[in-house]
């Protein structure tokens, strides 16, 4: 589902996990991840969880935003715009 604003502010879009595990449960598997790929998939979750953007929990993991959707395993469809 996408939300359109229809005024000329700036939409920024904001992903929804589905309830899977919990903050603190991502936060253990980022911190506790042996390979690296891992384990920024994971703090990018544990971010996103946190109510950052894909696009801000990407660049504080030091990825472009279309890697971090990719690690999120999240479309652009899934992501809402408010």
């Amino acid at each position: 589902m996408v939300l359109i604003n229809n005024s000329h502010q700036k939409v920024t879009r904001v992903a929804k996990l589905k309830p899977f595990l919990s903050v603190p449960e991502l936060k253990q598997r980022y911190r506790q991840a042996l390979h690296p790929i891992e384990a920024r998939r994971w703090q990018l979750l544990w971010l996103v969880a946190l109510s950052k953007t894909i696009k801000e929990a990407a660049a504080i993991v030091g990825i472009n935003y279309d890697n971090g959707l990719g690690l999120s395993n999240l479309e652009p469809s899934d992501v809402i715009a408010k």
